[in-house]
């Protein structure tokens, strides 16, 4: 017996899609066929124990109707995520008034959260409602509206 749709019940991000037999939330990539669900560590690095304060944490950027631009680590490894129109850009923005690399992304391990800079040009990068300064970062908290060009992204830490 086919079970439905609508009573399937959807994860923190909301949407699922179906993906084969199985459901996908939107934004996850699933694994090739031929991997397994649960690759052993290498032998030079600690096991994980799920639910651990060691595990990263991950955050999205999506769109005002749920679409997932990005997903990234709550972590220092994960680097500067670049938020742009340009091909280098990490959250692709197709927007005429955003700039190749107009704002960025970085963990900030002393406050343990992500922080939000401006890179620079005329039209600015707005947290809401209100502009994010040339010259400092500001702290990103769970549901922040960020507004770059036109378009408007949230913010969401998922747990």
């Amino acid at each position: 017996m086919e079970s439905d749709d609508r009573n399937e019940p959807t994860g923190p991000l909301g949407r699922r899609l179906q993906y084969g037999s199985g459901y996908l939330e939107t934004g996850q990539i699933p694994a090739p066929a031929h991997a397994p669900a649960h690759a052993p560590a290498p032998a030079n690095q600690p096991t994980r124990t799920p639910g651990a304060q060691h595990d990263l944490r991950m955050a999205t950027f999506t769109l005002l109707d749920g679409t997932v631009l990005a997903r990234f680590q709550c972590h220092v490894d994960a680097g500067t995520l670049i938020i742009g129109r340009g091909s280098s850009a990490a959250v692709r923005v197709s927007d005429a008034f955003v700039h190749r690399q107009h704002a960025s992304v970085v963990w900030d391990a002393s406050i343990q959260a992500h922080v939000l800079r401006h890179l620079g040009g005329t039209n600015g990068t707005w947290m809401n409602l209100a502009r994010v300064s040339d010259t400092a970062a500001v702290r990103l908290a769970h549901g922040a509206r960020v507004r770059v060009g036109r378009t408007e992204l949230i913010y969401h830490r998922v747990h």
